[in-house]
């Protein structure tokens, strides 16, 4: 791995080259993050989201919250919500970002990212880390921020956290075993957890009745894991992002983040805050479509499908979601800018690109992966059984000749 070279196998592990490992992850995690957000939708058409604070999710609640002011920009509409869910939401200033709202006495770096599906939870999530990542470059002393996607998580009950974390930081970036428990021992990372809502389905096919019982049973064991990580590292600060109906029903069966200290709500978009974006991107006959298309409206008001509907909509009637996603990819696929990636008479046809698309898609869902890696391609995406034995001959052929 790229880290490989930092981590000695057999001698001690020095503080010098434990801060190599820590500046050569930071370097290259942080390009990783910055590059994601660079080619994500929600970074490329700008779009200020609400923010609700919603501090009786966790911590300990029945405790009053801090309101602050309200916010002089229109377009920026974030809110607190204090623990009495009876007392008014209050604006939040709008030039605070969440990566400062982290550091606030009262949340102490313990934060929950809860929103509806498209709402920029994720993009949220590396803006902070990206904000960490600066810190952690000035500062020797700030932990280091890393995303690690929940949907990969797969523990034995019982098992620590920790040991999960130590494990996807040696697989991902050769970070030696030893030298991460070391940071989280010592309060030097910073775990940023995306997906508590996408942990790994069943292995065996079940109805979907019981396929969501055995989700939200491996939901409240991460949950009781990062509980207890939390109980055993007081010092150690961690980001948490859900969708909020997931974490709703958690909460009814009595789970919930108890050692996180704040709570922030992406809310869905309004009425002028829809107008007010497509007429700042020359779409205002879009505005004026959506009024008299309830179902169109509906889907406008999540960030990513308001996205979508920018860049491809055209006066097409859509009646779904997946009638809207369906426009989109097409709109990629025969955008001028996005040409040349093949030669002259080689490109695939749109459909040989769905087709394509399509066991893309099912793959990322049988790994229970939410983000494609070239570099992470293994042999076990062979579709036969054949081909997965051909591989193996030829690598072993390869071993073998080197």
């Amino acid at each position: 791995g790229f880290l490989g070279k930092y981590g000695p196998k057999k001698q001690a592990i020095t503080d010098e080259h434990r801060q190599k490992l820590r500046q050569h992850l930071i370097d290259v995690v942080l390009r990783q993050v910055v590059k994601r957000l660079e080619n994500s939708l929600h970074h490329k058409i700008r779009l200020d989201l609400q923010r609700i604070e919603e501090r009786q999710r966790v911590g300990q609640r029945g405790l009053p919250a801090n309101q602050t002011a309200s916010s002089p920009d229109p377009l920026i509409h974030r809110e607190i919500n204090p623990f009495d869910p009876a007392t008014p939401s209050v604006p939040v200033k709008a030039e605070v970002s969440t990566a400062e709202l982290l550091k606030r006495n009262d949340i102490k770096g313990r934060l929950l990212i809860l929103g509806e599906p498209g709402a920029g939870k994720t993009n949220e999530l590396l803006m902070v880390a990206k904000a960490l990542f600066q810190q952690a470059l000035q500062t020797d002393d700030v932990p280091i921020p890393i995303i690690f996607e929940l949907s990969e998580w797969s523990q034995k009950p019982g098992a620590p956290l920790s040991d999960w974390l130590s494990h996807q930081l040696k697989d991902k970036y050769s970070v030696p075993l030893a030298v991460s428990q070391y940071w989280i021992k010592q309060n030097q990372l910073l775990p940023l957890l995306d997906g508590l809502d996408e942990l790994r389905r069943a292995e065996n096919p079940v109805t979907s009745e019981a396929l969501d019982k055995q989700r939200q049973a491996k939901q409240i064991r991460c949950m009781r894991a990062i509980n207890e990580f939390l109980d055993v590292h007081p010092s150690t600060s961690m980001v948490v992002c859900c969708r909020r109906r997931e974490y709703e029903a958690l909460e009814r069966q009595g789970e919930y983040l108890k050692h996180l200290k704040g709570a922030i709500y992406l809310q869905e978009l309004n009425d002028k805050q829809i107008q007010d974006y497509s007429t700042a991107y020359g779409r205002g006959p879009l505005w004026e479509t959506l009024q008299s298309q309830p179902m169109l409206l509906a889907l406008a008001r999540s960030p990513l499908f308001l996205l979508m509907l920018v860049v491809a909509y055209e006066g097409q009637p859509i009646q779904s979601s997946d009638e809207l996603l369906d426009l989109y990819i097409d709109r990629q696929l025969t955008d001028l800018t996005h040409q040349g990636a093949y030669p002259s008479g080689k490109a695939p046809t749109t459909e040989q690109m769905h087709h394509y698309l399509s066991w893309l898609a099912t793959k990322l869902e049988t790994q229970d992966v939410t983000e494609f890696l070239i570099e992470r391609l293994q042999p076990t995406w062979l579709d036969r059984r054949s081909n997965q034995a051909l591989y193996k001959q030829l690598f072993g052929l390869l071993i073998g000749l080197i």
